[in-house]
């Protein structure tokens, strides 16, 4: 670069600290210079950058957009927040992400991507445990031209399609996340802490809660929590089974030749079987294995009104409204597994299904519920599990 040139970039850089509230730059930009070191709020460090490219965005930063909570754009970039669950620094740093197409079009996976950072500080969407830079990762798009730019839906599916080879060659799945930040619902003070002397003795339904945890989509989060709920009801099933059997073996009239008290061991057996069928299944957790009251706060107000038709249950429900409740509760959480699990084109939907759009409001019932079911499961004596 020459003079003029160094002096152009500075008052540009300048320009993107004030407008997007950078704290600096360092400014000992010479004729040589490739990296441009910036500094975002709260990073405990200047981040850099290929000069090329901030030249880039310098010239197309009146046309950043910030788009959904996990997409900005310029002109000519696209960067989407991600998450990989797997060790990608090897393959970042080595470039193995990085694909251009015959069309001019490069796609790659960055870390400390410029656009959400700028997007970020611009709308203040970090804290101090969240800086808005370095703690993103995104997939890039950067055409050629402003006139290739393709529209929104087919930067998905070539998105979808890039995403696909990389997890045949990587072994690695990745995830669209977001960069917007809850700061209303983090409250410093209530953070609680760990008591190790306290820790559930470990089962198996704890490695399905970990996994519904991960930043993955809300529909497979839902089908590990289901996961936790199918492991669990059969025991459930075992322990209600079995108390009837007692009731019925402690009966003061017992007459071992009545073939209506006998034939009655057989409807036992049946009643059992039935709630092992897959719809029926889950049923005998729920206000067993955990308090439903407690959590049927948390479900969607759509399946409490219109599905369920009670918005509130307490401990004064009568009995027959309850069983009712949970009857219909168990065929909901059933057909939206169902609805997750076949192919749109082959399932035909019974009206049950929870809504896309309040799956995540959903899941924060499962997450409740599932938490409470492993606890429960740690609470029966050994010869009931």
């Amino acid at each position: 670069m020459n003079k003029q040139q160094i002096k152009e970039i500075k008052l540009s850089l300048n320009k993107l600290c004030a407008d997007f509230g950078l704290e600096s730059f360092q400014d000992d930009i010479g004729h040589n210079t490739e990296i441009i070191d910036l500094s975002f709020p709260i990073e405990d460090d200047y981040i850099g950058f290929d000069i090329d490219y901030i030249k880039i965005c310098l010239n197309e930063i009146e046309s950043l957009q910030i788009k959904d909570d996990n997409k900005v754009i310029t002109d000519t970039i696209t960067q989407k927040a991600i998450y990989i669950s797997n060790n990608y620094y090897p393959y970042l740093y080595l470039g193995l992400f990085e694909h251009n197409l015959q069309d001019g079009i490069v796609l790659r996976i960055c870390d400390n991507p410029l656009l959400i950072g700028l997007a970020c500080t611009k709308t203040q969407e970090y804290n101090k445990y969240n800086p808005p830079c370095s703690r993103h990762l995104a997939v890039e798009i950067i055409y050629p031209t402003k006139e290739a730019r393709l529209t929104p839906d087919e930067e998905d599916k070539m998105l979808s399609s890039y995403f696909f080879e990389i997890a045949n060659s990587f072994e690695m799945a990745i995830n669209y996340s977001s960069f917007h930040l809850d700061n209303d619902a983090f409250d410093e003070e209530e953070i609680t802490h760990l008591d190790l002397n306290k820790l559930e003795n470990y089962n198996y339904g704890m490695d399905l809660f970990i996994q519904a945890n991960e930043s993955i989509t809300q529909d497979l989060k839902y089908l590990f929590y289901y996961k936790i709920f199918e492991y669990f009801a059969p025991i459930c099933s075992k322990i209600e089974a079995y108390d009837m059997l007692r009731k019925k073996l402690d009966n003061v009239n017992l007459r071992s030749n009545d073939p209506e008290y006998l034939a009655s061991f057989f409807d036992l057996a049946a009643k059992y079987s039935r709630s092992l069928r897959d719809k029926d299944l889950i049923k005998s957790l729920l206000n067993n294995a955990f308090d439903l009251i407690d959590v049927y706060q948390y479900l969607p107000l759509s399946i409490k009104k219109q599905k369920i038709k009670c918005e509130n249950i307490n401990y004064k429900t009568n009995k027959d409204s309850l069983e009712r409740i949970i009857d219909l509760l168990g065929d909901i959480l059933y057909s939206t597994r169902n609805q997750i699990v076949h192919a749109k084109s082959n399932y035909l939907s019974n009206g049950l299904e929870c809504a896309e759009s309040e799956l995540q409001e959903l899941n924060n019932f499962m997450h409740k519920a599932s938490y409470s079911i492993i606890k429960w499961y740690n609470r029966l004596p050994n010869h009931q599990k």
